[in-house]
């Protein structure tokens, strides 16, 4: 089977395992020299960690980056996860899209009475806001960053474990997203669909090699709708998933974002015993939807 790491322009490389002994791998499509992180976590607490059936996530408030931290069912600590905010780049991005719509619509005024006079005018503004508009957002869209996440050992943010790195900004059919280990190594992919979302929050898993290895979607059909309408509804209507098979269609995980044992939304995997979901996988999943997913 092909090693698959992935570079920070978002290209997926596929390496012969025998052929990467010994030397430094480099993007098949930018060049770049791939990340290899020196200090892999240790294997007993990578263990203890993802062999578990039932994680408790508890995200930090009052923070400028999103940060979260994995508890087992007695409270240990078990991960810290961040995704940096990033708002410099952010506001940055906001603030020359407005810029560029700004001085597009002021040259057009100016050239416009000076050349054909305000006759014209109206239809000439019109025009230059949506010209000014589209190139704003061009602008904005090669600024805006992409928001990754990471999964440490602890808060000291020394050992990273895993990272979820987000592949495109402005999703319009999709949203991609890549799960890789401490090394770089490609575990899953995932992807959520835009246009089902809309009545029912909807997302695939693939593994490396493109195979479907689950589903998460939106508890119920009728409370999806009635969240679309009503909102939370002030934590009556938060937003639960269940992860089911792609085989038979069975349950194999649910996230319960309820406030519930110790404040802490559950991960609970124990119905997936006979369908085992890869744990490192569940975890990103269940991250990726609370802080990509309104609740």
């Amino acid at each position: 089977m092909d090693l698959k790491m992935i570079c920070r322009c978002g290209h997926i490389n596929e390496f012969q395992p025998a052929s990467d002994s010994g030397q430094t791998p480099h993007c098949q499509k930018c060049g770049c020299v791939l990340p290899a992180h020196q200090q892999p976590p240790p294997i007993a607490v990578a263990q203890h960690v993802f062999t578990a059936d039932r994680f408790l996530l508890h995200q930090k408030h009052l923070a400028i980056d999103e940060k979260y931290y994995l508890y087992d069912e007695t409270g240990r600590e078990l991960l810290f996860v961040r995704r940096p905010a990033q708002w410099q780049r952010r506001l940055l991005a906001f603030w020359l899209g407005i810029g560029v719509v700004t001085l597009v619509v002021y040259a057009d005024y100016l050239l416009t009475t000076q050349l054909v006079g305000k006759k014209y005018l109206p239809v000439s503004l019109v025009l230059g806001a949506l010209i000014g508009s589209a190139a704003g957002l061009a602008l904005a869209l090669i600024i805006m960053p992409l928001r990754h996440i990471y999964f440490y050992q602890a808060d000291t943010r020394q050992n990273l474990v895993l990272e979820i790195l987000q592949l495109n900004k402005w999703p319009i059919l999709y949203a991609h997203f890549v799960l890789c280990d401490h090394a770089g190594q490609v575990l899953a992919q995932y992807r959520r669909h835009m246009l089902v979302s809309l009545y029912r929050r909807y997302w695939d898993c693939f593994s490396p090699d493109g195979r479907l290895i689950c589903r998460a979607m939106e508890d119920s059909v009728p409370l999806s709708i009635l969240r679309r309408f009503f909102g939370p509804l002030y934590g009556l209507l938060r937003t639960n998933f269940i992860f089911v098979s792609p085989v038979d269609g069975t349950v194999i995980g649910m996230l319960n974002r309820k406030w519930t044992i110790l404040d802490r939304y559950v991960l609970d995997l124990a119905a997936g015993s006979q369908n085992y979901l890869d744990r490192r996988i569940a975890v990103g999943l269940a991250v990726l939807l609370d802080t990509g997913e309104r609740r």
